[in-house]
């Protein structure tokens, strides 16, 4: 089995780690350097599930194979979670948007990136705010069931913002 999410998002169950990588840091580099970073055209495309909802798919792929789905295993067995797509361009500018009205920033000011440019800024992280992934969930809704039903990325974006911004007050580093 296999599931794949371009970028969760949404506060995890977990003991260590409760923050996703991609879009936090989309945020956090932002707001560390009061610019949008675009990478090439912006034009590139993703994919996000709330952890949630992927824990939830994860949860019902067990069951399922728990209750001798057959048509979990062998080649047939590649399920994707997805629960809408975004462009990067635009995202980094929903992320600015919100950080100017928020007060975190005070202009939205575009800064062109390479990927290596943003890798250098953000981590490994930032490579994805070039690349292209796009899939749908059909086999996770079709064959399982599953239905995302957590908020969107649209929904959490202030509160990733916000989150992003309080840590970065409270960090020692």
């Amino acid at each position: 089995m296999w599931v794949g999410a371009n970028k969760p998002l949404g506060v995890g169950r977990g003991p260590c780690s409760q923050r996703s990588r991609q879009v936090y840091e989309l945020a956090r580099t932002t707001l560390k350097r009061g610019k949008v970073p675009i990478i090439g055209a912006g034009e590139s495309m993703g994919t996000n599930v709330h952890i949630h909802d992927l824990t939830d798919l994860f949860l019902l792929f067990v069951k399922g194979a728990l209750e001798g789905n057959e048509l979990l295993w062998g080649p047939s067995s590649y399920v994707l979670a997805e629960n809408g797509e975004h462009c990067w361009g635009d995202l980094a500018r929903s992320v600015a948007r919100v950080a100017l009205e928020e007060g975190f920033i005070s202009s939205a000011e575009e800064e062109k990136l390479d990927i290596q440019q943003a890798r250098d800024q953000a981590g490994f992280e930032a490579a994805s705010w070039g690349l292209n992934v796009r899939c749908r969930a059909i086999r996770a809704r079709k064959l399982l069931g599953w239905t995302p039903t957590r908020p969107s990325l649209e929904a959490e974006l202030r509160d990733i913002v916000k989150g992003e911004w309080d840590l970065m007050q409270h960090s020692i580093l």
